[in-house]
This record gives C-alpha cells, structure tokens and sequence, in this order.
C-alpha cells in the first residue's frame, strides 16, 4: 500500500494531540476540585481534633461525682467538732428534704418541735450516731411541755436505737407528764426503738393524730419503764372538733412495757357515744 503522504500524517497528529489535551485538562480539573472538597472537609476535622485533644490534656476532666446519700446534719455542743448544730431544733430548721440529724452528745437537754409548715420540713430522719447511748432531757422546768412534740410530721422517722427519753426535770422532783406527743394528720410518721423513762402519765401521747391507708404512723420497738401508777405507756385522746376528729391509720407493734400490766399498757380516753379511734388502729389484742 502507497504510504501516505507527509501532510496527512502530521495532520492526523496533530487533531490526536488537540483531543488528548481536553481530556488531560479535564483529569486534572477533577483531581483539583476532589482535593479542594476533601481539604475543605479534613481541615476543620483534624483542627477540631487538635483542638479538643489539647482542651482535654490541659483541662482533664474528673469523673462525675457518685450519687451521695441524704444530707447529714451533726448535732454536738463540743467545739472541736465542726460544721455542727448546736441544737436538735436548729438542724431541723434549716433540714433539706430527706436529711439525716444525728446526734453526738451523750446528752442533751432540749424541748423539740416538729411540725410541718411553710418553713419547715418533716420529712427527715432522727437518730444517734453509731454506737452512742443518749440520755434526752427537757430543757424546760415545765411538766406539760413533752420533750419531743410532732404535729403534721408527715414522713419523719426518729430511728430511736441508743435514745433514751428521760422525763426527769431540772428540780428532781418533777416529771414530764409524756415524753413525745403526736398529733394531727401524719402520714408516714414513724417512731422505732427508743427507750422512755421517768415519765408522769404516759411515754408516748396520741391526741387526734393520723397516718393514711398507704403510710400509717408507726410505733414499733419502743421500751418504756414506769412505775404502775402512771397512766400508761401509750395513751389516746381525741377532741371531736379537731381534725382529724379520731386517731387513725396507727400500728403499734413488737413494744416492751416494764413495769405496768399489759393489759393497762395501751389506754384510750373513754367518751359518751363517740370512740377516739377509727377502724385502722391496731396493736397486739386489739
């Protein structure tokens, strides 16, 4: 075959060369825009990285602080101990929700109020520190002034273990008429494993006070020691024009009287026509 002539070979390489250079400008304008969008993309990704590693190694943070328990208030008169009450009634004062007052002192000689209201709280517990044995005084020369008085105590616990209720008054003649006095609707309320002694009518006095279906007052493992002419151990009263007009909602459980007859220990005010009690008051034979 006759070779072609020189004009139409170099004209053939010429148009070969003309379309390999778009498709070689094309490549190339690809690999720069795929450079540009991955540089736009990795940039701010490695300098957030950067940024954040160094925050983290200058300022480490600390692991996050475990749940605490309730919030514990101390009650002790001796200076050396600090960011303590002095007084049972100022830690209830100034008790958060759920708080735990625990006493320090061998003795203390306080007339307490708790009741609830618009400055303070009852939900609270009331014990004494491990292994403490507390004689609890009145701080008042009067004998009709319980050394313990809960009104509306809604949900307050005193865990009395190592609590003892000493009625005894400052003359060392006199003696308080009741050691703790409960009154008024108190769902939840619970007093358990405190001791009484040296009272005049009765440990624990009841007068219109209630608990609810769900959470009745209970008094569970107390321990009281009297002399048989004193009232009795657990007394009930009731003023119809009260409310709640009757106690109610109340469980007494497991208690030791020393010194009275069992069937005298437990003692309710007899009324004309009207009982003190509802139908949810119950304590061993009853």
């Amino acid at each position: 075959m006759p070779a072609a002539p020189d004009g139409a070979s170099g004209q053939s390489r010429s148009t070969s060369s003309r379309s390999r250079k778009p498709a070689i400008a094309f490549n190339t304008n690809r690999i720069v825009v795929v450079v540009l969008a991955l540089a736009f993309v990795l940039i701010p990704i490695f300098l957030s990285t950067v940024i954040i590693s160094l925050i983290w190694f200058l300022h480490p943070s600390s692991d996050p602080p475990g749940k605490s328990g309730p919030a514990k208030l101390e009650v002790s008169r001796d200076p050396n101990r600090r960011n303590t009450y002095t007084s049972i009634q100022a830690a209830a004062r100034n008790s958060e929700f759920g708080a735990v007052i625990e006493l320090w002192d061998d003795t203390y000689e306080e007339n307490v109020v708790i009741e609830r209201g618009p400055n303070q709280r009852t939900n609270l517990t009331l014990q004494a520190a491990a292994g403490k044995e507390i004689i609890w005084r009145p701080a008042r020369n009067d004998v009709k002034q319980p050394i313990l008085t809960l009104r509306k105590a809604v949900e307050f616990t005193l865990k009395g273990k190592g609590i003892t209720f000493d009625g005894t008054l400052a003359d060392n003649k006199r003696k308080v008429n009741d050691l703790i006095e409960i009154s008024f609707e108190s769902p939840g309320l619970v007093v358990e494993d405190a001791h009484f002694k040296n009272f005049a009518r009765s440990a624990v006095f009841v007068i219109n006070g209630a608990g609810s279906t769900g959470q009745p007052i209970k008094l569970h493992r107390l321990t009281s020691e009297s002399a048989d002419n004193t009232r009795a151990a657990i007394y009930f009263d009731a003023n119809p024009n009260v409310l709640p007009p009757i106690n109610d909602h109340i469980e007494i459980e497991d208690c030791v009287f020393l010194g009275h007859d069992p069937a005298k220990a437990i003692q309710f005010k007899e009324i004309k026509d009207k009982s003190v009690f509802g139908n949810n008051v119950r304590w061993p034979g009853r």
